[in-house]
């Protein structure tokens, strides 16, 4: 009985407490201002480390000082450096190298105190290692890299030391005028900046002066740098250093008012090649030239100039195209543009009439034409050369505007892309068509294999089949290069491969494509739920490989 009483007190306790009204403290929210969104932040750069060991990411404000942080993903241990952008990791997973930044607010200051860029603070260089969890900075430093597939090594550019001018003593006394003394170059932008050349593993630095331009080759067999010389030790010209050897060859000697620009080494590094302009004068336009130097050969050549007789009359080779090598080094890709009207420089500035002359038939709007015109006027167009025969093939042109290269530029074949004839279309359709060509790399030859295609044109990595999405027909189509046959994958197959939820007034997009497997042998594209893989051919089945839908 006594139990029974006491289990009914405390269910009426319980009741009561429960009917007491508790006091909630009203939370007071944040209000959104300018200086809570400048507070949100972004993870900017997110990578690994090619051992898959660590991760690297940058945490950064929308306003104000970040962070790069080095993550474990054994140990789950982090460090983190302030300030840091342009993170590089070597390819070795031994070090990671980037830009410290000088604090945001400090610049600021010191530029509403109008200083001038040079009495700004300078960027520094950090360099990470992973093992020691150590990071080692350099101060004044302007750019740096690494090779892309090759570690040990580092390569950065030192900022102009500021020199400090001694205070003059005031002297009453009457002296000669003492000589005028010998004018000593400095590292400006004009002459080049000092590079420094680091093994990471040994700590050991080498350095040249006066560098403008360098490039490491893709597996660090070498680094290839233009000096314009300091009049004793280090000529001007272009110059290679084998990391292996460690010896310095001088490819091509020149002036310091020489211009390099766009160098490129072949993947072996083996093979090197740069543009350059030799004209010191101040005429108007400067046309460049192609240069070529294969290990053996005692220096650098000139392959191709405006003089060249294949190069199309008054045509010249672009500034604005870096070459660069195919992957098997049998070819040498660069671009030729139409040489620029030369503006008459004897008239005067009112002599000179000034009229944009527009027409309702053109192709592109006026605001367009304006938008685009320093675009176009760096236009060129790819061009091919064979290092074998030295013949060179205009690949794209005026009328081709557009060339994708397959298999790394290995490939005997490209892809040409048109939109020329269609853009007058775009005052009405955003999905503008485009015809396709299929052009011998070797000849330039060029054969038209499909018109007033509406759908992005691609080419396989192999270079067996070009392949689109035709947005009118919502299907994969595939162009077979050997046969020149064109098939439609998708049309029949008992699934959606445009997005089934699209619901504006023009045509839905695919769901895009995963890739090819190896030697163009099938295609993978994804429906809403799946990925399928198709035979390019049409001859077979195409097989669902997830079934999730």
């Amino acid at each position: 009985m006594q139990i029974r009483i006491l289990v009914f007190l405390l269910f009426m306790s319980t009741m009561t407490l429960a009917q007491k009204k508790t006091t909630v403290q009203p939370i007071t929210k944040k209000p959104l201002t300018p200086a809570v969104y400048d507070g949100w932040k972004d993870i900017t750069y997110k990578a690994l480390t090619p051992d898959g060991n660590y991760a690297a990411f940058t945490i950064n404000p929308q306003d104000g000082d970040g962070k790069v942080v080095f993550h474990n993903l054994k140990t789950s241990t982090q460090d983190s450096v302030k300030r840091a952008s342009e993170i590089a990791l070597t390819f070795d997973s031994k070090y990671a190298l980037f830009k410290i930044k000088p604090q945001q607010q400090l610049v600021k200051d010191l530029r509403r105190q109008k200083k001038k860029k040079e009495d700004l603070p300078k960027d520094s260089l950090g360099i990470y290692a992973f093992a020691t969890r150590k990071t080692e900075k350099i101060a004044q430093i302007k750019s740096f890299k690494v090779p892309e597939k090759a570690g040990q090594w580092a390569a950065w550019q030192l900022e102009a030391l500021k020199e400090e001018k001694p205070k003059a003593k005031p002297d009453t006394a009457k002296k000669a005028e003492p000589a005028k003394p010998k004018k000593v170059k400095k590292n400006t932008d004009e002459n080049g900046y000092t590079l420094v050349l680091r093994n990471l593993n040994t700590n050991q630095n080498v350095q040249f002066g006066f560098v403008k331009e360098y490039a490491f080759a893709k597996f660090g067999q070498g680094l290839l740098f233009h000096s314009t010389g300091n009049d004793s030790t280090l000529k001007a010209g272009l110059y290679w250093y084998d990391l292996q050897k460690a010896e310095l060859k001088q490819l091509h000697e020149g002036k310091s008012k020489y211009k390099y620009k766009g160098l490129a080494i072949s993947e072996d590094g083996t093979q090197t090649s740069f543009l350059l302009d030799s004209d010191t004068t101040k005429a108007p336009n400067h046309f460049y030239s192609l240069h070529y130097w294969k290990n053996g050969e005692a220096t650098a050549t000139a392959l191709v100039h405006d003089k060249t007789p294949q190069v199309p009359a008054n045509w010249f080779v672009s500034e604005h195209a870096t070459p660069n090598f195919s992957k098997d080094g049998s070819k040498l890709f660069f671009g030729l543009a139409p040489k620029p009207l030369v503006q008459d420089t004897t008239r005067l500035e009112e002599e000179i009439i000034k009229v944009e002359v527009w027409n309702w038939r053109d192709s592109v709007l006026q605001t367009q034409q304006n938008s685009r015109l320093e675009a176009e006027k760096k236009r060129s167009y790819q061009t091919a050369i064979n290092l074998t025969d030295k013949s060179i093939a205009l690949l794209g042109g005026t009328t081709i505007p557009q060339v994708m290269l397959a298999d790394e530029g290995s490939a005997a074949i490209a892809l040409g892309l048109s939109d020329l004839p269609y853009r007058w279309s775009n005052f009405y359709d955003v999905n503008t068509a485009e015809d396709a060509y299929i052009i011998d790399v070797k000849t330039g030859n060029k054969n038209k294999i499909a018109e007033k295609v509406k759908g992005n044109i691609s080419i396989s990595p192999k270079a067996k089949f070009v392949f689109w999405f035709s947005l009118p027909d919502t299907a994969w189509f595939t162009y077979d290069v050997t046969s020149k046959q064109t098939q439609s994958l998708t049309k029949t197959l008992p699934v959606a491969f445009a997005d089934e939820e699209d619901d504006h007034p023009d045509y839905p997009s695919s769901y895009g494509f995963a890739g090819w497997l190896e030697n163009d042998a099938r295609f993978l594209v994804y429906d809403r739920y799946d990925i399928w893989s198709i035979d390019p051919q049409g001859k077979t089945p195409a097989v669902n490989l997830t079934k999730v839908g």
